[in-house]
């Protein structure tokens, strides 16, 4: 029991080193980009809003990266 324990930690531990906490970051972008969309729009709130969009779309393409990988071992 003590062997399984120690390979759960030690992958959970690569886990976070390789994709970090990603369910929190793409959380915190996606509540970010509803706070600029709330507010009034100009040329820089569009462009955040656009860099914010493409951080989303890079976190959710990692996550199911992650999730492969998780499920293939």
């Amino acid at each position: 029991m003590q062997s399984l324990s120690s390979c759960n930690a030690a992958l959970f531990d690569w886990g976070e080193k390789h994709f970090g906490d990603l369910p929190k970051e793409i959380k915190k972008c996606k509540d970010e980009l509803g706070r600029l969309q709330l507010g009034p729009q100009d040329d820089d709130v569009v462009h955040v809003s656009r860099i914010l969009e493409n951080q989303i779309s890079a976190l959710l393409r990692k996550e199911e990266v992650f999730w492969l990988k998780h499920f293939r071992v």
